[in-house]
């Protein structure tokens, strides 16, 4: 059909944040594709049996044990649509803005971890606290813990950069930042309280990706050799290994992270005076920097 191969085109063309709103949006489609058949031709099954359940994150210990993919599947799970729509479009433009200001292969480390912390939180806290006692057990899906490590780590990032809200006007992402995060504290203790506590999770995690990496440190170093071992081993070509050619030594991560961070800032503060001054308004020296940058 010409709309798969639309799609799995777009799928390879389309870029990491394009691959993250598809693979979320296809599982999407096949959950419930495969509920609603069950439902049809297995009914007795149905009834007992939820492929949701079996890729939500559960809140107890014991059936986590016994479902420990779940604390990754769970952040690409979506039952409503409106859920997946509300998610999908925070992702698609914060996304937009954190591939612009940090990077592409910072964004999938982010919203991984993001998942991964905002279930570390609801599980912890959930058979911690004993006002949650009583809804141990409860299961959590979706990538709302994993948008908003992307959503805060950017407004981290650049807090005074305004985006237009409509009805709203201009607004500073810090103050995005702020009112996210206060109406999940506010929230906590409501219906699902699960779903707030892993926002909090995945803020923390955005705002600790930024401090470190305003520091030189970039999580997605480490990600990418740990991702890349998996495929390694999987790999029906094992005896694969790496060639320097001459001349072409590896290079050092850190102070990499460390020049990449600081032209990046520089090219910011440019962009930011061109805004307000023109281009004529720029030094010889700053031109000449914004051109470099625009040959790389």
């Amino acid at each position: 059909m010409d709309i798969l191969n639309d799609i799995k085109r777009t799928f390879k063309t389309g870029g990491i944040l394009t691959q993250l709103i598809i693979i979320n949006v296809a599982v999407f489609f096949a959950v419930n594709v495969i509920d609603i058949l069950l439902m049809l031709f297995v009914q007795q099954l149905s009834e007992t049996f939820s492929i949701v359940d079996w890729f939500s994150v559960p809140s107890s210990l014991e059936n986590l044990i016994f479902k420990p993919w779940t604390p990754l599947s769970y952040m690409f799970l979506h039952k409503d649509l409106m859920h997946l729509a509300i998610n999908m479009l925070w992702l698609y433009w914060f996304g937009k803005l954190f591939i612009h200001f940090i990077g592409k292969k910072q964004i999938l480390t982010v919203y991984i971890y993001g998942g991964l912390a905002g279930a570390a939180i609801f599980i912890v806290i959930f058979n911690v606290l004993p006002y949650f006692t009583p809804f141990v057990g409860s299961p959590m899906l979706g990538a709302s813990a994993a948008v908003m490590a992307v959503v805060l780590a950017v407004a981290f990032y650049q807090p005074d950069y305004e985006i237009n809200l409509m009805l709203v006007g201009q607004v500073k992402l810090k103050y995005i930042a702020l009112i996210t995060i206060a109406l999940d504290v506010l929230f906590v203790f409501g219906n699902n309280a699960g779903g707030h506590l892993a926002h909090l999770g995945g803020a923390l995690l955005g705002y600790y990706f930024i401090k470190d990496y305003r520091n030189g440190n970039d999580w997605s170093i480490g990600f990418d050799k740990f991702t890349n071992k998996i495929i390694a081993y999987f790999s029906s070509d094992k005896k694969m290994k790496v060639v320097y050619k001459k001349g072409n030594a590896p290079r050092n991560d850190m102070n990499f992270n460390k020049m990449k961070h600081d032209d990046e800032k520089r090219l910011n503060e440019i962009l930011d005076k061109i805004s307000k001054y023109g281009y004529k308004g720029l030094s010889k020296e700053e031109k000449e920097f914004l051109f470099k940058q625009g040959k790389k």
